[in-house]
């Protein structure tokens, strides 16, 4: 009889342990999520009022361009490539005469020998 009521007696120190173990535990979860809570509100005071002076995150606050610097960034094909348009077509592909080729002759734009 007296070996059951040793272990009578642990089980509910066991209850007991399980019980206040419970309480640590939720008191450390409690101190763990008041902290993560303050942070973030510290963290968003911050923001706040980095905003209200007009720094953002990348630095310094947006400035608004010009119409003439807004174009100068976005240049249309035509503006980019620096040349004029011409009505007359590319000399790109011009045939080229090389010394010596009589055959072609009297290309256009060029002086008579």
């Amino acid at each position: 009889a007296p070996e059951e009521d040793e272990e009578e007696e642990e089980e509910v120190l066991t209850a007991e342990e399980q019980e206040q173990r419970l309480q640590e535990y939720l008191a450390r979860e409690e101190a763990r999520i008041e902290a993560e809570i303050e942070q973030q509100c510290a963290e968003a005071e911050e923001k706040r009022k980095l905003a209200e002076k007009g720094i953002y995150e990348e630095g310094e606050k947006a400035r608004q361009l010009s119409k003439a610097e807004r174009a100068e960034l976005n240049k249309s094909r035509k503006e980019r490539s620096g040349h004029r348009w011409r009505k007359t077509g590319s000399k790109a592909h011009k045939p080229v005469r090389e010394d010596g080729d009589k055959s072609l002759r009297g290309l256009p734009g060029q002086k008579k020998k």
